[in-house]
């Protein structure tokens, strides 16, 4: 078992009598306890348990003391377990230290950072004219919806007016090693758009499907049904698509024979499918008679 301490406060006009609504504070510490979970599972799995619990303070101050206890299922491996630096420590270091998630977040500013290199000393990033080089678990860590999604619960009281800063320490009384005004807040919220994408496996057939509404549109979003349900997929066929520029003509009841192709991807709100057409194998018009006299022959 490894175990760290550390503190976080709030400043500001609102709390000069060293009093905070518990409202404000409560879903912060809970989040904090959930920041830790969360990053210890990016780094770890589920091979360490990882929980925070609160000391209290002396009278009169009003840093919140935490307490980190990290509990290995089995002996590791790893940048977490070594001779001079205690893991719960080292994890708490990871998000607030110099160095951190925090400070990452804070030089990113909102911005996309572009990765140059990657080797043993860590991943050196380009943000504008700015390389700076950060470990690779702060990386991972801020690439983790749960765990980004967990320190914007933390800092979550300085939305509200009077409250303006939020300071870690590694102990009460120390220099802070993180500092996070009311107007950094948007640094820290997802950036939207982004999304966390697995590969799934991709599959492909070949079926019958009839046209729903088709677009001339450069992206070549076409909706199409089995007879059953219908779905938009895009057309990728380059033959297929030189005929329709040419004045290829399509009508109720036509038909196509794809070969499709489906790819699903893992993101944070589940699994998300797309739906291409590679050929076309065949265009069937609408038939435009029918028999009148059946035929049992």
């Amino acid at each position: 078992m490894s175990t760290a301490e550390f503190t976080i406060s709030f400043d500001g006009e609102a709390l000069k009598d060293h009093r905070i609504d518990v409202r404000d504070l409560a879903p912060a510490l809970l989040a904090i306890g959930s920041l830790f979970e969360e990053a210890n599972r990016t780094l770890n799995g589920e091979q360490v348990e990882t929980k925070v619990q609160v000391r209290a303070t002396p009278p009169g101050s009003f840093e919140v003391v935490l307490h980190v206890v990290q509990t290995l299922a089995k002996q590791l491996e790893g940048f977490l377990i070594g001779h001079q630096v205690e893991a719960a420590k080292n994890l708490q270091g990871l998000l607030f230290g110099s160095g951190g998630l925090v400070t990452l977040l804070l030089l990113l500013r909102g911005r996309k950072p572009k990765q140059i290199a990657s080797d043993a000393n860590g991943v050196t990033l380009q943000i504008e004219n700015q390389t700076i080089v950060v470990a690779h678990q702060v990386v991972q860590l801020a690439e983790s919806v749960p765990v980004r999604t967990e320190i914007e619960k933390v800092l979550t009281p300085l939305r509200r007016e009077g409250i303006d800063k939020f300071e870690a320490k590694e102990r009460p009384g120390a220099i802070p090693t993180a500092t996070i005004t009311k107007s950094d807040l948007l640094f820290f919220a997802l950036p939207e758009g982004d999304e966390v994408v697995e590969p799934l496996p991709e599959r492909s057939w070949t079926q019958a499907y009839s046209i729903v509404s088709l677009t001339f549109k450069e992206e070549n979003k076409w909706r199409l049904s089995d007879g059953q349900s219908a779905f938009g997929v895009t057309i990728l066929d380059p033959e297929f698509l030189a005929r329709v520029d040419a004045g290829l003509s399509f009508s109720k009841g036509d038909v196509l024979v794809c070969e499709m192709r489906s790819r699903q991807q893992h993101t944070a709100d589940g699994v998300r499918t797309e739906y291409f057409v590679d050929r076309v194998v065949q265009h069937r018009p609408a038939p435009k008679q029918f028999k009148l006299i059946r035929d049992d022959s």
